[in-house]
């Protein structure tokens, strides 16, 4: 088996066991809304929903590239990616939900929060890595590492703003003077905000953690080395 087949391989592989991990997850919630006659944590098919939106726009992405489109079609492509990111491994912090329920024992709530907040960051790193493959043949491997570091900065910041301001990715369409203002202020008063730049930082440092974990596990063409 050459390189490409097993690279082809490999992906349809990991599609695959995406689709499990996520249905699993669906499950999991579905048996829950029916054992207690409630909805708790049924929120967690919305953020599914939205961490699976970066993969989508990371695959386009990397097929117009592969189909010489126009540069402003994949511009479009990587800002509705980068807006959507977030909301992958903003799914860990769906672990604050976790508290006692009378109605349902906390390791099954546990265990379905986490199984979501997996399957949202395993789908937000594979679409990160198409991207990153996207900038090596487009800028190289020096200058794609650092657009990623500060990708994954952005993104913690991110994190924070869905968190603890409960901003949404089109609140930059339909709310952007208050987003804007949230992060001008940042800018221009940062020892105001300790907690933002705590965040920002140590969720950066282990998001890129993970990813480099990841993305040295994972094949890699040798045609995109430069």
């Amino acid at each position: 088996m050459n390189n490409t087949m097993l690279h082809k391989h490999t992906n349809s592989s990991i599609k695959k066991v995406i689709a499990i991990s996520a249905l699993f997850s669906l499950v999991l919630i579905a048996f829950r809304i029916y054992f207690t006659s409630g909805i708790y944590l049924s929120f967690l098919l919305w953020n599914l929903f939205l961490a699976w939106l970066p993969y989508y726009f990371s695959n386009h992405l990397v097929h117009y590239h592969q189909q010489q489109k126009a540069s402003w079609k994949l511009l479009i492509l990587f800002g509705l990616w980068l807006l959507f990111f977030p909301n992958s491994p903003y799914i860990i912090t769906d672990l604050f939900h976790l508290t006692n329920h009378k109605e349902m024992p906390i390791w099954y709530d546990l265990a379905l929060i986490f199984s979501v907040a997996w399957s949202g960051l395993i789908l937000g790193f594979l679409s990160l890595m198409q991207v990153h493959h996207f900038l090596i043949q487009k800028y190289g491997q020096r200058s794609s590492w650092i657009l990623i570091s500060l990708i994954q900065l952005l993104c913690a910041y991110g994190i924070y703003l869905g968190r603890y301001q409960r901003y949404n990715s089109w609140d930059i369409v339909t709310n952007p003077f208050s987003l804007l203002g949230e992060i001008v202020d940042l800018f221009c008063n940062p020892m105001s905000h300790p907690r933002t730049i705590g965040v920002t930082l140590v969720f950066s440092v282990v998001l890129m953690l993970s990813y480099l974990t990841l993305y040295f596990l994972t094949y890699q063409p040798k045609h995109e080395e430069r």
